[in-house]
């Protein structure tokens, strides 16, 4: 093999090096965001309306890509509340967008009676108003080439 064909195999290398490099740190960044998002939610429901949490009911993300599953994490206290989450995760995903990236975190409450939608209103709405373009560098990091 010539040098010419050396260095068309080496730059083509490289590029695939750095274009699965850029999208495992996308992917890295998606993800720190929708633990974030769990960690925020928890974080959010003041004393009265925490039940859910103390309860350890099950919370978990799920990472879309075009319609396929990337990821998902769940939380819970037992199998049963992980596998409560895990349902859910799975009926959200046969509803969303089949369309580039999408996340959804969610929460499962047991009893159901106990979910107050009203109040649940509240902690949304201020993780809407609290999200910032700063907080993109946050999760996103630059690297180098």
């Amino acid at each position: 093999m010539g040098y010419k064909e050396d260095n068309a195999r080496i730059i083509d290398e490289a590029f695939a090096k750095f274009q699965a490099n850029a999208e495992a740190s996308f992917r890295s960044g998606l993800e720190a965001v929708l633990d974030a998002g769990v960690e925020y939610c928890l974080q959010e429901h003041d004393n009265i309306h925490r039940r859910h949490a103390d309860q350890g009911d099950g919370y978990g993300w799920i990472l879309l890509h075009n319609g396929n599953e990337l990821e998902r994490k769940l939380w819970g206290t037992d199998n049963d509340l992980r596998g409560n989450a895990d349902d859910a995760l799975t009926y959200v995903k046969s509803k969303v967008s089949p369309t580039g990236y999408v996340g959804v975190v969610l929460a499962t409450v047991k009893p159901v009676t106990y979910f107050n939608a009203l109040y649940e209103f509240i902690p949304m709405r201020a993780g809407i108003r609290d999200l910032k373009s700063d907080d993109f560098s946050r999760y996103f990091k630059k690297f180098a080439v």
